[in-house]
This record gives C-alpha cells, structure tokens and sequence, in this order.
C-alpha cells in the first residue's frame, strides 16, 4: 500500500540505557536535503505502522490523565504534530522521555520523530519510530558525540524491523488517540513504551477480541450450567456481522438476548458481568474486522472432539448453517445434502 503522506520535518535521536543520557542531533534535519533513499525508508518504516492489522503487538491506544494532569508525551506529541517551531524541542523531549522511563535492559536504537502531513486534506500526523541500529554506519559518533546521518547502503544499515512506534493521532479510529506497534513483544506491547513513556492504556488487538469471544460463550454455559444452544451460534455471529457499529460489549449482550444463544434461562445482567470478569468489559471490535481477518472473510469452524468423529471439521461463513444444523434433546444434526457435481475435495 502507498502512504498517502508526505515527509514534513524530521529528526532523530540516539537513545541508549547504558549512557547517562541520550545522544541528541545537533538540529532537526531538513527534509529538502534528505536523499531519496533516506525519505523512502523513513515512510516505509511509518507504513509497517499505518497499515499494521490491529492483532498481536499492535493496539489502538488512549491517553490516561492521573493526579498530575495528562502524560507528558500527548503536549509533546501534540507539538510534533501541530507546532514547526516547537518540533525538534520537542522530539529531544521525547527522547530525554523515552530515555528516562525505559526498561534498563532495553535495546539501544535510533528514535526517529516525524511530522507528516496528507496531501488531499491537510491532516497531519506525528509518527516515533525507535529502530535498532545494525552497526554505526547509520549513527556515528563523531569527536563531538553528535549522531550524523548516512547515506551510504541504507537498505542495510538498519534492521527493517520496528522496535517500537506509535502514529498520533490515530489514523483511522477515532475513539482512540494512538496506533501503538511493539514488534518486541508477542502480544501486549512492552509496558514501558506504551504506559510509562506515552502515558496511555492499549486496548487488546481486534484479533484476540475476536478468537475470545467463542470459548467465553462456551465456558459460560458450562459454568452457570445452562444449555448452549448450538444452532444458535450462527445466528449470533450473522447479526453481529450485519451491524453498522462497532461490536461493544452490549451489542453482543443484545445479539445473545435477541437469537436465545442459551435459551430462556439467559439473564443480561450476569452474563455482562461475566464477560466484564473474563476482560471483555471493553470490547471494541470494528464490523469490518470481525467479518475479515485481513486475508479472507472470517469462518465459522465446528470442530468435532467426539472419538468418533476426532479430526473431523466443518467450515463456512456463519450464513450457511442457518438451515443445516439443527439440535434436539442434546442431539446436534448437521444435514447436507448436495448433487455430486456440487462440491470439489482436496488431499493436503
């Protein structure tokens, strides 16, 4: 995907935790002068963040205001994003910022900051982008311990990996401040880099929202003892799918209540309670992201566990088991019936 943003202003910083403090540039560097081979990694680097899925170590994420007022990184970046003259104080802010509240075995690495603008409106952004640097090449250290940029081999001075970034304001959700990226970490972005330097609170990625949502039904009927109504799980899921607002927690509620997932001894109240319980209180899943995983749309999978049935699943969109699976008295029913010209296997 082309990055419909322009490289405004720009600077970068040396930041490591085994030195008092950190290695600031001299100024900031004019974008005017920058080779093209250095712009087109920097924007590829605020690409891997724009277009990060919302799964895994990338999180939508909100500022949290405590005893002191808002976290000193939401002014910072709001200069970045909205004030010239104020930026490259600003990015040495940041980096004294990151400096100070990282992890002490955290990687040393280069904290680009950057102002970018979108030319069809005029939106701006401020993107930091913290990338380990592979040798000195990229930042040496002359006599005066000032950073200088190179230019020689870019494609390999840095590894092309994100350490950590964060996109300001957040490019396409509007009920959160930041996109935040933590290729470090396997799941939740590093608690340093998202609490303690930008201050905020990360919601759990859109992906993992998703994949909880049908082993908590399932515990919930097992727990409280009540019937799970299998047939009805499709129905659920196609009203959910057909929503034109985000998947909250009382929409699911609502969807459940509608379609008597579990029958008519459902009460609202203890399930919501439940789901707040099992860390859904604040789910927040965009329709579109609960219909695709990004490379198909999402399916629904009935895996059976019975011995002997053990290995056999069945797959489709949620729609199309509306009218084949049907349970009675426990008894669960899946009836499909075809020409032999309507269906193609496959050995894998």
């Amino acid at each position: 995907m082309t990055l419909p943003l322009e490289l405004k202003q720009f600077a970068y910083h040396y930041v490591d935790q085994k030195s008092e403090a950190p290695v600031f540039s001299e100024h900031e560097q004019p974008v005017v002068e920058l080779p093209d081979a250095i712009q087109s990694f920097l924007l590829e680097m605020v690409a891997k963040i724009w277009d990060a899925p919302d799964a895994g170590s990338t999180r939508s994420a909100r500022f949290v205001s405590g005893e002191e007022g808002d976290p000193p990184a939401r002014e910072l970046l709001r200069q970045v994003c909205e004030e010239e003259d104020s930026f490259f104080e600003a990015s040495c802010r940041l980096a004294s910022l990151l400096h100070e509240r990282s992890h002490p075995n955290a990687s040393p690495g280069v904290l680009a900051v950057m102002r970018l603008e979108r030319p069809e409106d005029g939106a701006r952004f401020a993107a930091l982008v913290k990338i380990r640097y592979k040798d000195e090449a990229f930042v040496r250290l002359n006599t005066g311990d000032r950073p200088r940029l190179e230019v020689e081999e870019v494609e390999n001075i840095l590894l092309r990996e994100i350490q950590k970034g964060a996109l300001y304001p957040h490019p396409d959700k509007s009920g959160y401040d930041l996109k935040v990226i933590d290729a470090q970490a396997r799941e939740d972005p590093a608690a340093y880099f998202t609490e303690k330097f930008l201050g905020c609170t990360s919601k759990k990625s859109d992906e993992l929202q998703v994949k909880k949502l049908a082993p908590v039904l399932e515990r919930y009927a097992e727990e409280k003892e009540i019937e799970l109504v299998v047939e009805k799980m499709d129905d659920v899921l196609h009203e959910l799918r057909q929503q034109s607002e985000n998947i909250s927690l009382p929409v699911l509620v609502e969807a459940v209540a509608e379609q008597e997932l579990f029958g008519d001894q459902f009460e609202e109240q203890d399930f919501e309670a439940y789901l707040e319980e099992q860390g859904l209180a604040d789910l927040d899943i965009p329709v579109e992201e609960f219909q695709s995983n990004r490379r198909s749309s999402r399916r629904l999978v009935y895996r059976f566990i019975d011995p002997e049935y053990e290995g056999l699943e069945i797959s489709g969109p949620p729609e199309a088991f509306q009218n084949v699976l049907s349970s009675e008295n426990g008894l669960v029913t899946f009836k499909i019936q075809v020409t032999s010209d309507g269906f193609r296997f496959r050995y894998q």
